[in-house]
């Protein structure tokens, strides 16, 4: 129960944006010691087992490589390790009348806390096209995380290859947005 921050997006992208920015930094804590979640590297691997799938759709080997790339650099380039919300988005975050927006449904994952950012970034483009506001959700996720946006636009083109990825795995044909592919690449290249 709850409003769903999807709501506000489709009225205000700017306030659905703001709404979500204390909830990307403030539900990242520390790795527990003993656990056995996931890890980035772990969701990282179906980007090679896709490279050896039958592709149906627009997912391209370039794509592909593109996103091992990027997730080699960043993941090799990470200041530490923590636990991530790991699907934080517009239909993951409710409004609560007592404690106001909060985030649900989390799949703990350990990895770069700059990735946190990634999933709300790539996700509810129901109002404008999403290079249009792709610019604007980069500085907001990059300035509230403290990582800059070259950093935090290469997780979104990891997550949203990932994402792809594992859609092809259940046997969907892949529909990636190759507009919104280049615009993230835009940042890393």
């Amino acid at each position: 129960p709850g409003t769903a921050l999807r709501d506000v997006h489709l009225e205000d992208d700017a306030k659905a944006t703001s709404a979500a920015l204390p909830l990307l930094k403030n539900v990242l804590v520390p790795v527990p010691e003993k656990h056995n979640l996931p890890s980035l590297a772990d969701w990282s691997k179906v980007i090679e087992q896709t490279k050896n799938m039958h592709i149906k759709g627009n997912v391209t080997p370039a794509i592909l490589d593109k996103a091992q790339e990027i997730f080699d650099e960043l993941n090799g380039s990470k200041e530490k390790d923590m636990l991530l919300h790991g699907d934080l988005h517009h239909d993951n975050i409710l409004s609560d009348e007592d404690r106001g927006w909060i985030a649900i449904d989390p799949k703990g994952v350990i990895g770069d806390p700059a990735y946190n950012g990634s999933r709300f970034i790539i996700n509810n483009w129901s109002k404008r096209t999403s290079t249009e506001l792709l610019p604007s959700r980069v500085t907001a996720v990059a300035e509230a995380l403290g990582y800059d946006e070259r950093r935090i636009a290469g997780w979104a083109y990891v997550d949203l290859v990932i994402s792809n990825c594992w859609s092809m795995e259940s046997g969907d044909e892949s529909k990636i947005n190759t507009e919104f592919v280049e615009a993230l690449a835009s940042y890393v290249s």
